[in-house]
């Protein structure tokens, strides 16, 4: 099994080993030069990664312009999320056979040139999803070939810290679109938030050029022929880091989705008011984001130094005893939240490069790129069901409850049938109020009431539902579900008492 050493580390590790001298100087200077070229790597891809949030910084003033429906505006958000994830398994794949300069150049471009078209013709759903997408595709594509690039650069025992460092830099990027992207739209409306952001992959573009001029020749000879084996069939170790970076994936997705809406239950909570607790949970949520990406950098450079299955265990048990501890934390201080909050942030994110780093590390470098498609396929997989299952709800309320339920069929179905089979389940079910096709039910309808109302809509052509039912937790919940139980038993009205 291959160690992913490149021809150009070993050469630096066996001057390394000669002894003070001339030669001490030169790895000196060469350490100098592999630092300035990971900064401008990281520079261009911190600059590439503002346009990846363009779209939810814009989103609030674009819906109603656009006209854009709730499912719409989130299939938007999809179809980034469906053109990142084919962009890295194609990307990945093409890497084993074409230079990963020509690949992060040609991604950096096309990211540039999709970004400034946006503002210029985007007007409606149509044209905002397939640019969006195309921009996606076009972005995702620097991912892999950086990854790659930092593998051939440096030795194993630094390779940890410098890709940890360049997916440290994506969150930097993502931090500044937030507050550049946010500044301008306020104030110069969103086309001009995205022209702003969309100079970020254009610089990226100019510094690949400047990194890599004079070295956008043929690679080295690779494997013929694509094969999702990868290198992975039989080789435990180089498994292990995929499957690691599946449900690494499927944490982190998972906890970016409702910690938004967590952070501004527990402001509503201790009183803030519901129209600002939605925004300054989202503000509080962001420092999560910075921890993450001060936790990429850190992750990497301890598992040069600590092993990476150390560092991987440790960071997978912090974030585990953060993620069962913080659901618990709603009523507690604000602080306190944040200070766990940050911590599990921090951990989530902490092994991520190491999962990179260890994979490059245990595939043949001519294999590299294939085994990163199947990742990538494996990984953002896991990544876009998360977000499906951790379904937030957030609510300006102090009382009540409310279920989202999702059903597949296995034959289409109408509305009137879906009625029938509510109308015979509830036929003696005085308390229960199932709504019209179509009609959602609200909090305010039941609150200080015994009911339970359903609700629920058809879609994907009747195959499948959304179900909606409220109550009042306090009464239907507790208190009035006791009487109710109480005159079932004793055989009175249910409704006695409570009607």
């Amino acid at each position: 099994m291959s160690t992913g050493a490149s021809p150009l580390s070993a050469r630096r590790t066996a001057r390394a080993s000669s002894g003070p001298g001339p030669a001490t100087t030169s790895i000196d200077h060469a350490r100098r030069q592999d630092t300035l070229w990971l900064l401008g790597l990281c520079a261009a891809r911190a600059a590439g990664s503002t346009m990846f949030m363009a779209y939810p910084t814009i989103l609030s003033v674009v819906k109603p312009e656009w006209g854009l429906s709730y499912t719409a505006a989130g299939s938007i958000s999809s179809g980034f999320q469906l053109g990142t994830a084919l962009s890295l398994v194609l990307v990945s794949a093409l890497a084993d056979y074409v230079n990963p300069r020509a690949l992060f150049i040609g991604g950096a471009g096309a990211g540039a040139a999709v970004s400034l078209l946006i503002p210029l013709v985007a007007h409606s759903y149509l044209s905002g999803l397939v640019l969006f997408t195309a921009l996606a595709m076009a972005l995702a594509g620097i991912y892999t070939p950086g990854v790659m690039l930092i593998s051939e650069r440096f030795a194993p025992a630094r390779r940890g810290n410098a890709v940890g460092w360049f997916l440290a830099s994506s969150s930097m990027g993502y931090v500044l679109a937030l507050v550049i992207g946010g500044f301008v739209v306020a104030r110069a409306g969103w086309r001009s938030a995205v022209f702003v952001l969309a100079l970020g992959p254009l610089v990226c573009l100019i510094l690949a050029l400047l990194l890599f001029r004079g070295d956008l020749g043929s690679p080295p000879a690779r494997s013929a022929g694509f094969s999702f084996h990868a290198d992975l069939s039989g080789n435990r170790p180089a498994q292990l880091m995929v499957a690691g970076y599946v449900f690494h994936s499927w944490e982190l997705l998972g906890m970016w989705a409702w910690t938004p809406a967590f952070m501004a239950a527990a402001l509503a909570v201790h009183g803030t008011a519901p129209e600002r607790s939605a925004g300054l949970g989202a503000s509080l949520s962001a420092l999560f984001h910075v921890m993450g990406a001060a936790a990429s950098g850190a992750g990497g450079w301890l598992s040069d130094r600590w092993g990476r299955t150390a560092v991987i265990a440790g960071m997978m048990a912090v974030s585990s005893l953060c993620s069962f501890m913080f659901g618990w934390l709603l009523m507690a201080p604000i602080l306190l939240i944040m200070l766990v909050g940050s911590i599990y942030g921090f951990s989530a994110v902490g092994d991520s490069s190491v999962y990179s780093t260890g994979l490059t590390e245990t595939i043949t470098p001519s294999r590299l790129g294939s085994a990163l498609a199947v990742r990538s396929l494996l990984g953002f997989g896991a990544g876009a069901v998360a977000p499906l299952v951790f379904v937030p709800h957030l609510l300006p309320t102090v009382r009540g409850l409310l279920s989202t339920i999702h059903i597949g069929f296995t034959h289409a179905m109408t509305d009137q049938q879906i009625t029938d089979a509510y109308a015979r389940a509830y036929a003696n079910a005085p308390l229960v109020r199932v709504l019209p096709a179509g009609q959602l039910p609200e909090m305010k309808d039941v609150v200080n009431t015994p009911r339970c109302e359903i609700g629920f809509t058809l879609l994907h052509g009747g195959r499948r539902a959304v179900i909606i039912s409220v109550i009042d937790n306090l009464l239907k919940g507790a208190a009035s579900q006791a009487v109710q139980n109480f005159n079932r038993m004793m055989g009175f009205e249910e409704t006695e008492a409570l009607a």
